[in-house]
């Protein structure tokens, strides 16, 4: 299992569930089961892989452990990384350091409306807070953020198209949706 650290693990799943097994939390009316975990860092150097990569991560909460694990590869290796966020899985200086240090080499996009595309929105430093507040307030309290690695041949281009598609608010949206019903 790809994890934070290497070493044993300990799995916690629910019975006929395919999904929300995590190495992090025991589930009540669940099972346990020891597994190897290992770094992606490590992992990739074992099997020789070098990228370009494609990173997904849902990891229930280690997707900052994670991406602090792989650092080495963000960017030069890993050139498109997608992680789900939650403000409350972490403090708001580790989002502040984390997010910072992604910005240095990634364009970022909250893509929380995939199934609206006019709805993704551009993340940039000056927006962090704004961007922070706002997935608080959405029902769930979460979002998925994608990163391209600034890098990229022509990823300028991408990016001018992805920001043509941003609205000025998530909020905003939430108010003319509300209105419409």
């Amino acid at each position: 299992a790809i994890s934070d650290v290497s070493g044993p693990a300990i799995v916690y799943a629910r019975e006929g569930y395919t999904t929300g097994s995590n190495i992090i939390r025991a589930q009540n009316g669940g099972y346990n089961y020891l597994v190897e975990g290992v770094t992606l860092s490590e992992y990739l150097n074992e099997h020789g892989l070098i990228g370009p990569f494609i990173l997904k991560l849902d990891t229930k909460g280690l997707e900052f452990d994670i991406i602090e694990s792989v650092k080495p590869l963000v960017g030069r290796c890993i050139v498109v990384l997608l992680f789900e966020f939650g403000p409350g899985g972490q403090g708001r200086q580790d989002f502040y350091k984390l997010f910072n240090y992604l910005l240095e080499r990634y364009y970022l996009f909250d893509i929380y409306f995939l199934l609206y595309p006019s709805m993704i929105a551009q993340i940039e430093k000056r927006t962090l807070k704004k961007f922070y507040r706002e997935v608080l307030e959405r029902p769930y309290r979460y979002t998925d953020v994608l990163c391209i690695s600034r890098d990229l041949k022509e990823v300028e281009r991408l990016v001018d198209k992805l920001s043509c598609l941003k609205i000025p608010s998530v909020r905003g949206w939430y108010d003319r949706l509300e209105k419409s019903s």
